[in-house]
């Protein structure tokens, strides 16, 4: 069957980070969760590129695009793929990373809506074929734009400083000019041709984009077959969602992978936990919503960290749940948000 198609498929979970105890308590609670965080399972096809993919993601966890994001390497393949240089980053910048130096306008080239049925349109983004169809995230311009503001050989200054909590010297500041760092009050510094920067260096440079951001055109499959298994997908930089995505090829011939060759996009197989909500704080204002909805305020009370929980009444005082004090007013705002106490039927996702 796959050999009918230029494009194989994919298994994607994806697992909603940083949650701690409390907020997993929330989250099984009151959420729906079953395992450890609110993750899914899907396929997709392999040819789908990042993009793309980026739509497939809001659709998933229940976001709306209405705001920033990015795929980031996990810090161990950042370090690993680069060799935690400089030089090494630069090397990859056009095949791997995005230059720093484009602008939001050229990064979402793709989001032209303007009117009619958003689900529509969305859809359309993540059904194949893909094409990138931007202007800035391609080898040369990367290239170009990285070499224009970094010279491999330029001379570039580094500051330490000492920290009064721990006493361990840390980086205060890196700058191509000296006076910065004399600026900066660091206690001493050390010269560094550019290229041989380490990557902790090269992140305090500042810069408008991280330098750890992917380049969007690509492929899963490329990914896959070149660099790695796994990313970080961050949205809403404000609130900072973080999901880890692990791509495998563990498909075996099923019905949803001919679905999915067949309509040339995803298939959702396992949905753990409710759909997330856009402007909630993450994952912290996301607990605290649940908890305050459909949690008792004995829940409540525990989630906030009281020792008292048992006595605790009625009262939201202290709790970190006040701004939804008024269930239907949260429940009104969540469902203009598109939010639902349920998720859609599997067959139904995307």
């Amino acid at each position: 069957m796959v050999d009918k198609y230029r494009y194989g498929v994919v298994k994607v979970k994806a697992s909603l980070m940083d949650v701690d105890d409390s907020q997993r308590f929330a989250l099984k609670r009151v959420g729906g969760v079953l395992g450890d965080t609110v993750s899914r399972i899907f396929l997709i096809p392999d040819d789908i590129q990042l993009w793309a993919l980026h739509y497939a993601m809001t659709t998933a966890f229940g976001f709306l695009n209405e705001h920033l994001h990015a795929f980031r390497l996990t810090e161990e393949d950042f370090r690993r793929l680069t060799d935690d240089e400089a030089g090494g980053w630069m090397e990859l910048c056009g095949k791997l990373f995005r230059s720093p130096f484009m602008d939001d306008e050229d990064v979402f080239w793709c989001d032209d809506y303007s009117y009619g049925n958003f689900k529509n349109w969305r859809r359309k983004k993540y059904t194949g074929p893909y094409e990138y169809k931007g202007q800035c995230e391609t080898y040369s311009y990367c290239q170009t734009s990285v070499r224009e503001f970094f010279n491999p050989e330029e001379e570039f200054f580094v500051g330490y400083s000492t920290s009064d909590y721990d006493k361990k010297e840390y980086i205060c500041r890196v700058s191509s000019r000296e006076e910065d760092i004399s600026g900066a009050k660091c206690e001493r510094f050390e010269k560094f041709k550019f290229k041989d920067l380490t990557i902790d260096m090269l992140e305090r440079i500042y810069l408008e984009r991280n330098v750890n951001e992917v380049l969007e055109p690509l492929t899963v499959r490329e990914l896959m077959d070149i660099y790695t298994d796994r990313l970080i997908y961050n949205y809403d930089f404000g609130d900072d969602w973080q999901i880890m995505l692990e791509f495998s090829r563990d498909v075996y011939g099923s019905k949803e992978e001919r679905k999915c060759l067949e309509s040339h996009r995803p298939v959702m197989l396992y949905a753990d936990g409710l759909n997330l909500v856009e402007d909630v704080g993450s994952v912290h204002g996301f607990a605290a919503f649940l908890l305050s909805l459909y949690g008792s305020p004995r829940d409540i009370a525990r989630y906030s960290g009281r020792q008292d929980y048992m006595a605790y009444s009625d009262e939201f005082e202290n709790t970190g749940c006040e701004q939804y004090e008024d269930r239907e007013s949260s429940l009104e705002w969540a469902y203009g948000l598109e939010w639902s106490e349920k998720n859609p039927k599997l067959e139904n996702w995307f």
